[in-house]
């Protein structure tokens, strides 16, 4: 089976590719097979894995071998000497199929200890157990990789940039995870390029800050289901009870998209300049507890701009679709992708998905 995009632009690395597509389709084999009721793991990863993963399982795939493929692409040693790290790896897709192409040291990371725990679970499963599963944000990262004198040849993830609560931050700390040569491939599905993409997740970013969520099963048991306005409503109230209900809403729409310090701090910056702070623009928010971004529509040009200040040579790569159960998308992808790849100021508009793809070179 191939699982590399019909028509997509791929690094050109034969051997490297030829690899990688061995590699899925033997996890394929091992994914579709696998009885999953036979090991503890949280409901939450449970319907995760079902719902997102093995419903279209080629899909998933085909993203997970594209994004491993251009983080190796760079990367000129052996694979069995190779340092990977998957940052924010949910159950840890790319980290099994990082260890069944051969590369010798696999790293996990998740912010949420219980995916660190099913991933682990998964991987042990599998066959395919990762060398460590490091619980935390970029700082616990870091301590670990210092503290175990590691580093990283290669850095790659799906689906976590767009959460990350000070993105810049985050980026600037990157390098810290290599005391060598350093490549990292980050994609993300939350692409404002795309008119399409753009249309649904600002009506999801709405539901998300002003209706309240339902505890259903899989829910992940970090995240608020309370609308995200009313939730700094009552850290304003809490914070300052005196405040005015009007001057408490006011506060509340001005403090969109921060965490509970920051909004503390907000109000200590209103009390001593009397100066009410401007209402952001744009429909973005995040959880006021953890300061995760619900699908943070970013410009990746200016991601971009952030890593070559930090050193690296970087630019944006569009992403392409996947594999349908249904032979016309399949023929629709296929030339969304053909289109994709030929016109790539286009690309980005019409991708499922962006990349940001940098290297940095320690002399």
């Amino acid at each position: 089976m191939q699982f590399s995009y019909r028509a997509a632009r791929l690094p050109k690395n034969p051997d490297l590719s030829q690899k990688i597509n061995a590699a899925t389709e033997r996890l394929h084999d091992k994914l579709s097979t696998f009885n999953f009721a036979t090991i503890d793991i949280s409901d939450y990863n449970k319907n995760y894995l079902f719902q997102d993963h093995l419903s279209n399982l080629t899909r998933t795939l085909q993203k997970y071998s594209y994004i491993l493929s251009w983080a190796l692409a760079s990367t000129k040693r052996p694979l069995k000497d190779i340092a990977f790290m998957e940052y924010g790896g949910g159950i840890g897709i790319l980290s099994l199929l990082a260890k069944e192409v051969g590369i010798g040291t696999v790293l996990y990371n998740d912010i949420y200890p219980v995916s660190c725990q099913d991933a682990q679970e998964i991987g042990k499963a599998l066959g395919c157990e990762a060398q460590a599963y490091i619980p935390g944000d970029i700082d616990e990262v870091i301590e670990f990789i210092q503290k175990e004198k590691l580093s990283c040849d290669a850095v790659a993830s799906y689906d976590v940039i767009e959460h990350v609560y000070d993105i810049e931050l985050f980026l600037n700390k990157l390098k810290q995870l290599s005391t060598g040569n350093l490549s990292i491939f980050m994609s993300s599905g939350a692409n404002g390029c795309n008119p399409r993409i753009k249309k649904a997740l600002t009506k999801l970013h709405h539901q998300h800050e002003y209706e309240d969520r339902l505890n259903l099963w899989g829910h992940k048991k970090r995240d608020c289901l309370q609308s995200f306005f009313n939730e700094r409503k009552l850290m304003i109230q809490q914070y300052r009870p005196q405040y005015t209900e009007n001057l408490v809403y006011t506060l509340a729409k001005a403090t969109r998209g921060m965490m509970k310090q920051d909004i503390h701090a907000c109000i200590n910056k209103y009390e001593q300049t009397k100066i009410l702070p401007a209402i952001p623009m744009g429909s973005d928010t995040c959880d006021p507890h953890t300061g995760n971004w619900s699908e943070h529509l970013m410009d990746p040009y200016r991601l971009i701009e952030i890593l070559k200040e930090n050193g690296f040579e970087a630019t944006v790569i569009p992403g392409y679709y996947g594999y349908n159960h249904s032979n016309l998308k399949n023929k629709l992808s296929s030339a969304l992708n053909g289109s994709i790849s030929l016109i790539p100021g286009l690309g980005l508009k019409i991708a499922p998905f962006y990349s940001l793809s940098g290297t940095i070179t320690k002399k």
